[in-house]
């Protein structure tokens, strides 16, 4: 990022985004807040409908349990929780989500309520993205100008706090933190 060098191999190509897809749902939520269309601190019930399988804590959680959207987004990336991910979604709407993906330039990232789903034997249609979208994006929250600076702030000290220490984290010297989102 500081000499503008880059290194590409495929990063146009479409691949499915699995939980890539949190980070420009976390944008597109922030931008929600500075619109003035919802609040951090607004309080979500989670039903028994709202749970859903795969990574996360919450599904286990009491349903008529209240997070604000702050929570809800926090444990999104740090734990990829994907039942706070459906409780964000749920609130924001699939049809904004694909209208701001758009805004924000991306191309090939989509977001599907199929592609949503967790199932064994696969989805009519997934969610894809590429690495230069991908890249695209954590570069404008590195520099802040993704929603805005405090929020691209908020984002990158998010994607800092992730619980497992996997693939490049785990590997790193101690003391340095990574802002990332595995996917």
């Amino acid at each position: 990022l500081s000499t503008g060098r880059t290194w590409e191999l495929n990063a146009n190509d479409a691949v499915p985004s699995a939980s890539l897809i949190k980070v420009p749902i976390m944008a597109s939520l922030l931008e929600q807040a500075h619109q003035g269309n919802l609040r951090l601190d607004e309080k979500l019930t989670m039903t028994r409908a709202d749970k859903v399988g795969g990574s996360g804590k919450l599904r286990r959680w009491r349903s008529g349990t209240k997070f604000t959207v702050r929570e809800l987004m926090h444990t999104m990336i740090t734990e990829s929780d994907n039942t706070a991910a459906h409780l964000l979604i749920k609130r924001l709407g699939m049809d904004y989500l694909q209208q701001q993906f758009a805004v924000m330039g991306l191309k090939t990232t989509n977001i599907t309520p199929e592609g949503m789903r967790l199932d064994t034997y696969g989805v009519p249609r997934e969610n894809y993205t590429s690495a230069r979208e991908m890249a695209g994006l954590l570069e404008k929250i590195y520099k802040g100008e993704l929603v805005t600076p405090q929020y691209s702030a908020l984002m990158l000290e998010t994607m800092k706090r992730l619980h497992h220490a996997t693939r490049f984290s785990k590997r790193l010297p101690s003391g340095w933190r990574l802002a990332h989102k595995t996917g």
